[in-house]
């Protein structure tokens, strides 16, 4: 839960209403008043109601998303309770983690919530719903490379009658796409009057995220000097927008002009700050731009180390972004498939419906034939729902096959690698510590030998619950065989690992084996090491902490030891 009552101050309800609908119409305009008046709300905390506490959370959730908190914001969002909100509000919420979950690249997350929201746009009927749903799928479709698609929405949106804010957004939508389908000049006047409509109603981000895309387009065409030009001519307005994405991006378009036209002491400073951005957004094309320029300015003023890391992290970027490109294709021609897949079913049940006329017009004069034909209806239908029911669950029971050990509960080995490779990248990128804990428990053949495998059984099942309660919820806990289990932990030292470990100790020594139908003790022996010891490499993070886990068998067993 995000958010708790906090305060002892209560307020009438019209104020808590007043209060949002305000930090509404600020939301996107003026960040600062809108942190402002969620302050002055969350004072009042205890006095909302349910509805007042769904809306709180989503503009909490769209000022978390605002600074570039991509994970939190969505974490928030989900949370809302929807089930009693009004359509239109459900609606809101679904095309809000559409969007940002685009742009944290989770397109599964996006692609699904954006169909729920449009659905439910239609349900709802407006035309501010619907122009809400249209700008959602324009913004998504021109983050997948999409573009004629996303041009196809935001043509659609123009056509409505919208508000001004919506028309702002549907403008940037229509140039960005534009841009990008060489359908309008960079200087056409189209593009002036889509930035005019943004700024006259103060949303001056939606202005510099064009104007953004009027830099990359120029950077494109090699019109270098002017996009110097022209982006230094709004760079303080750019950089008060502080949204993350729109700064990064600019900045990268103007280490690029800068390089091409031989200004490298420009150049460099841009790329810097291009790539001093947060971890959930590092590897975007501006960043891979960035350390390319990097790169190469580093050739030319003949410094080989500082080429070398940059040319490294350039590689790394680049080969990130490349298959960020290639998910998105994925998961466009996956939703495709589907709807495809989906529209074939529909097609089949108009058929069927059809059919089913026709036997109900013969039934007035065959009541037995209809009979039956009703009965056969019914058992089709019943045989389609048990397959479709059967796909489900034989496609979740494989996955919980893959990954999990069916026994424990927690991850296999194979997919705790997996888990393992990718958290040491990101830790090892971000240069943050890595704990690592193997542990095996004490004479546990001797427990299988004296009480049967169903007590062995018992014991690995308790002793996996009662690790579960010393880790937090993002540690990698994994069953590597037999009696066999490891540990990692992000974020954590050696010593913050050392001291789980000893929890994990003292909890297993607390285990009531009575429930097993037997009096015994489960004890264990840890190995403990950190990437601060043994690197990032898993098969090295592995190794020493086996090393460890017997010299605490060597040692006595029941404790903790420290690779070395």
């Amino acid at each position: 839960m995000y958010f708790s009552p906090t305060s002892c101050f209560a307020a009438d309800s019209s104020l808590v209403d007043e209060l949002i609908a305000k930090a509404e119409k600020v939301r996107s305009s003026d960040p600062n008043q809108l942190s402002t008046v969620l302050n002055e709300l969350s004072t009042y905390e205890q006095s909302f109601n349910k509805h007042q506490l769904a809306k709180y959370l989503y503009l909490t959730a769209y000022k978390k998303s605002f600074i570039g908190e991509i994970d939190t914001a969505i974490e928030i969002a989900e949370s809302i309770s929807l089930s009693k909100e009004p359509t239109a509000f459900q609606a809101r919420v679904h095309l809000f983690i559409a969007n940002i979950a685009g742009i944290k690249e989770d397109w599964e997350l996006s692609l699904k919530n954006l169909n729920q929201g449009v659905k439910l746009s239609e349900l709802e009927g407006s035309a501010d719903m619907l122009a809400s749903s249209y700008i959602i799928a324009a913004i998504t479709f021109n983050l997948m490379y999409q573009h004629d698609l996303a041009y196809a929405f935001a043509k659609k949106l123009l056509d409505l009658e919208v508000n001004e804010r919506h028309y702002c957004v549907a403008q940037q939508s229509y140039i960005e796409s534009s841009l990008y389908t060489n359908r309008i000049d960079v200087f056409s006047s189209e593009i002036d009057n889509a930035i005019k409509a943004c700024e006259s109603i103060n949303e001056h981000l939606w202005a510099h995220v064009t104007r953004m895309y009027v830099a990359k387009a120029l950077n494109r065409q090699q019109r270098f000097q002017e996009v110097v030009t022209y982006l230094k001519e709004h760079i303080e307005g750019i950089e008060n927008t502080k949204y993350p994405r729109v700064i990064m991006g600019v900045y990268a378009e103007l280490a690029e002009a800068y390089f091409q036209i031989g200004n490298y002491q420009q150049a460099k400073l841009y790329a810097k700050k291009a790539t001093e951005t947060p971890l959930s957004i590092k590897f975007t094309e501006p960043v891979v731009t960035a350390y390319k320029v990097l790169y190469e300015v580093a050739k030319i003023e003949e410094a080989p180390v500082s080429a070398l890391s940059y040319f490294e992290k350039y590689h790394q970027a680049d080969k990130a972004y490349l298959s960020s490109v290639n998910a998105k294709a994925i998961a466009y021609q996956l939703v495709q498939q589907q709807t495809q897949e989906k529209q074939i079913t529909i097609n089949l049940l108009n058929k069927e419906n059809e059919l089913l006329k026709v036997e109900q017009s013969l039934a007035q004069t065959e009541a037995n034939n209809s009979q039956l034909v009703a009965t056969l209806a019914f058992v089709i239908a019943g045989l389609l729902a048990l397959l479709g029911y059967r796909s489900w669950r034989t496609q979740r029971r494989l996955k919980i096959l893959a990954e999990y050990d069916y026994l424990t509960n927690t991850y296999n080995r194979g997919h705790f690698m997996t888990l393992a490779e990718e958290t040491l990248f990101l830790a090892k990128t971000s240069n943050k510590p890595v704990g690592c804990i193997i542990f095996d428990l004490d004479k546990f053949k001797l427990v299988n030998d004296t009480y049967g495998h169903d007590a062995g059984d018992w014991a690995l099942k308790a002793t996996a619950k009662a690790i579960k309660e010393c880790i937090r919820a993002n540690d990698i806990f994994a069953r590597l065989g037999g009696e066999e289990f490891l540990i990692l932990l992000p974020s954590c030292d050696v010593y913050a690992a050392a001291n789980i470990a000893e929890k994990c100790i003292d909890k297993l020594q607390q285990i009531d084996t009575q429930d097993s139908g037997y009096k015994f003790t489960i004890t264990a022996s840890f190995g403990v090491t950190s990437s601060d010891l043994s690197g990032y490499d898993v098969a090295k993070l592995t190794s020493d902490a086996d090393i460890a886990l017997y010299q605490s068998k060597n040692g006595g067993r029941n404790r903790f030891t420290i690779f070395e």
